[in-house]
């Protein structure tokens, strides 16, 4: 979801909206490091599929790097993960740090990726889409 906030996408106002919303209420943005690394390749491979010139992509990185997101890595976080990961059969675990670490600090997460909230939906009452915050 941070990326859109970055990245011009179809729901990148949602994106906005929410952060904004976030923000009136005082919430203070966390994610696991990951997420840096997670960016960084998504806006190279935009770069290299000539969606994006390089030169937008680094002010990209640059506004996405400015972000007031702490980055916290508490006790028992690849364990969690790891648990996230078996129980809802994820073959890669990079979405279930996202999961884990809003589960330790039990705090809401919201996505932008419906195939990760279809899986936990019901489950995971903290997860909740974008879409959801459009629509309120």
């Amino acid at each position: 979801m941070v990326l859109k906030l970055v990245v011009v996408e179809d729901d990148s106002p949602h994106a906005q909206a929410l952060w904004q919303s976030l923000a009136a209420q005082g919430a203070e943005p966390v994610a696991p490091a990951l997420l840096l690394f997670e960016c960084v390749s998504v806006l190279r491979r935009l770069v290299a599929r000539q969606t994006v010139r390089a030169s937008a992509a680094r002010i990209a990185l640059d506004q996405l790097l400015a972000l007031p997101i702490a980055f916290p890595t508490p006790d028992g976080l690849v364990d969690r993960t790891w648990q996230l990961a078996a129980h809802f059969y994820q073959p890669q675990a990079y979405d279930c740090f996202y999961l884990a670490l809003a589960d330790l600090l039990r705090i809401d997460y919201w996505t932008a990726d419906r195939r990760l909230y279809n899986s936990v939906r019901g489950q995971l009452r903290w997860v909740h889409l974008l879409d959801e915050h459009a629509e309120s």
